[in-house]
């Protein structure tokens, strides 16, 4: 009796679930799939491809060569895929990029305008909506990947600035405090 009830608890979500799916794809060609790739095709690929990334940018009105740019991306290149996933929330609200085949829309690049004074103590800032980073122009790569990092670990909610998520609090107080030392 404990087993039976045991293996029926979740009838009602596991209904509700395969309701779903079979609104979106055929259930008879779900066992055509393993878990794996079923979950790829409905998640995403798990780590960030940069090289994806570039070629789909857009630099607003600036030259792809500017230092504070090819400074960018050598940091975001060298994240780990933790800070990479959230680089990406931070900028557009997602985790992870489309495939290449699907990916439809550009990163908009900018930089803060010169007359804006101290670049270097100001964070980045990322418009979702729009899929874009303005960048202030950094005067090294230190600085950049500090404010890089603690924007993008502190800023976790669409348009709520410094709103800290504790599970990520000592991984970036970890983080930030190695970045500080080397300053």
């Amino acid at each position: 009796l404990a087993e039976k009830f045991r293996l029926t608890e979740f009838q009602l979500q596991t209904s509700a679930v395969m309701k779903g799916l079979a609104s979106i794809i055929p259930i008879d060609i779900l066992c055509l799939f393993s878990w794996q790739q079923l979950e790829l095709k409905v998640c995403g690929r798990p780590n960030v491809d940069i090289e994806l990334l570039k070629r789909h940018t857009n630099y607003n009105g600036c030259n792809p060569n500017e230092p504070v740019f090819e400074m960018f991306w050598r940091i975001l290149s060298n994240l780990q895929s933790q800070y990479q996933s959230l680089f990406i929330r931070f900028v557009w609200g997602r985790h992870k990029l489309p495939s290449a085949k699907d990916f439809n829309v550009q990163f908009q690049l900018q930089l803060l305008p010169l007359e804006i004074i101290d670049h270097d103590k100001r964070l980045p800032k990322a418009q979702t909506c729009a899929f874009c980073l303005i960048l202030p122009r950094y005067s090294n790569e230190l600085i950049l990947q500090k404010r890089l990092v603690y924007a993008i670990t502190t800023c976790r909610e669409i348009d709520s600035d410094f709103i800290e998520n504790e599970i990520n609090s000592n991984l970036n107080t970890n983080y930030l405090q190695s970045l500080n030392d080397q300053l």
